[in-house]
């Protein structure tokens, strides 16, 4: 995977669609200030992204978050009904959306994706998801077929995601050199 150079359009772009209700990371920086002052930092950012890209480094200071336990449900005494949220530095989030938007594209041309996979693409949604379901099952009933349904609700999958297989995932698909590299170091 070649990741192609970042350009001031597309970092102004990142910033301008920010949301400034969002809280400042462990920087303090907000997106309202960096709104304000984009067009002066534009430049350096752009030098900064695609030293990073080209050398596969992510700097440790983009690394740090400031974490803040939410409640999610029963008894507040304990601490495993707390969500852990990061509040990442504001540059991390303009770097991630940056990579995010190159691995897409990558994995979109390679058709690397699986087509049912409907959670965390865009134009997919949950509600696509139940009428591809509906509309199989309907095909299967009007076909005299019998449907089994299994359905499971994984809570906090995301958590249970091992960073080596998804590195080696990634790895098999053709994602190696700098970006793997530079994907491995957000795990370390």
């Amino acid at each position: 995977m070649f990741c192609s150079p970042v350009t001031d359009t597309e970092i102004l772009q990142i910033i301008n669609r920010l949301n400034n209700k969002k809280s400042p990371g462990p920087d303090n920086i907000g997106p309202r200030l960096l709104k304000e002052i984009a067009t002066e930092i534009v430049a350096p950012l752009v030098y900064l992204f695609n030293l990073s890209l080209l050398t596969g480094l992510v700097p440790d200071s983009l690394k740090i978050a400031r974490v803040i336990p939410v409640f999610k449900k029963g008894d507040s005494c304990l601490a495993e009904n707390y969500r852990p949220i990061s509040s990442l530095n504001i540059f991390d989030k303009i770097l991630e959306k940056i990579m995010c938007t190159r691995l897409h594209c990558y994995l979109s041309d390679h058709h690397i994706l699986y087509d049912n996979q409907f959670g965390f693409r865009k134009c997919h949604s949950t509600t696509l998801a139940l009428t591809d379901v509906l509309d199989q099952t309907y095909y299967q009933l009007d076909n005299s077929k019998k449907v089994l349904g299994i359905f499971l609700d994984l809570q906090k999958a995301i958590d249970t995601v091992d960073h080596k297989i998804l590195l080696a995932k990634l790895y098999n698909n053709g994602i190696r050199g700098i970006v793997y590299s530079w994907l491995k170091k957000l795990f370390d």
